[in-house]
């Protein structure tokens, strides 16, 4: 069976590997391509892996220090 193309937001996360709360920071701030349906945020799985391909790289607020995340480097060490 297919993947779907369109995920929600905890299925995004488990695809990013990134948590739940990262990616709503940053679907909000508009560095990660997202659409809502009412109040819950949708992604495309396409938009999504074109981002990860880009090799970009967030910079978030994490409590009083700031956390880089890059999710090229995430996906190749987690063998993805």
């Amino acid at each position: 069976m297919d993947e779907p193309d369109i995920l929600n937001i905890e299925e995004a996360s488990d695809y990013l590997r990134v948590s739940v709360p990262t990616l709503k920071l940053e679907a909000k701030a508009g560095r990660v391509p997202s659409f809502k349906i009412g109040r819950q945020y949708r992604f495309k799985r396409t938009e999504l892996t074109k981002l990860m391909e880009g090799g970009q790289t967030w910079s978030v607020p994490a409590g009083m220090m700031k956390a880089t995340i890059d999710i090229t480097e995430m996906l190749k060490a987690a063998g993805a």
